[in-house]
């Protein structure tokens, strides 16, 4: 074969510079916009600022009620056994905060809805003068702050339902299921302002300067 017939002929023996860099192309080609899980950014649904908000909020409540039994059992002194009843809801808040990626307005409707639950089931175990209504004002804040302004009747609505709970509790909750002696009912709403104020001003924190866009 002349020089010329393997000029013209197609290249058969390539240099390994080049074969590296074609394997190069032709793996920027086949990774080309895909993440460690193997899905395209398109594939992947944006953070939403007041979704991801409200996951937080609900994950800080879900890191601290193990801790709620163990502080009234050490600062209180009495209604160890009976706090354990507040535990039953940090799997619905844990679940709220899964949906904020999958499903944000669902997720920002219930953590809301589910701390007024969560609250009303703790009032009526330890009783109004427990302080722990105080918990609604938290989730009255967090039902303001979780929507935008073309979604305002979610938060009218959950707004709504918040004070006609805390009506209802004060006028016909009845007595607490586990009544506790003044001293150690004190020591609990001393225990629960700090708490509900703590929460308060985290969400509050937490979506300062959020997008309602």
């Amino acid at each position: 074969m002349s020089a010329g017939d393997a000029a013209a002929g197609e290249r058969v023996i390539e240099s390994p510079a080049e074969i590296l860099g074609a394997a190069d192309r032709a793996g920027a080609g086949v990774t080309k916009g895909l993440d460690p899980t193997g899905r395209s950014p398109a594939a992947r649904p944006p953070t939403e600022p007041l979704a991801s908000a409200s996951a937080a909020v609900a994950w800080m409540v879900v890191a601290n009620k193990p801790l709620y039994p163990v502080i009234i059992w050490w600062y209180v002194g009495g209604g160890f056994e009976a706090s354990l009843a507040t535990l039953i809801a940090a799997p619905l808040y844990a679940a709220a905060a899964f949906l904020a990626l999958r499903a944000p307005l669902t997720a920002r409707v219930a953590t809301p809805a589910i701390g007024l639950a969560d609250t009303l089931l703790a009032t009526k175990v330890f009783g109004t003068g427990s302080g722990t209504e105080l918990f609604l004002f938290a989730c009255g804040l967090l039902a303001a702050l979780a929507f935008r302004p073309h979604e305002a009747w979610w938060s009218r609505g959950l707004m709504g339902l918040i004070f006609a709970a805390f009506v209802a509790m004060r006028l016909g909750g009845g007595a607490a299921l586990y009544a506790l002696p003044p001293d150690q009912l004190g020591r609990l709403l001393d225990l629960n302002i700090v708490s509900a104020a703590s929460l308060f001003a985290f969400i509050g924190l937490r979506f300062a300067g959020a997008d309602r866009g």
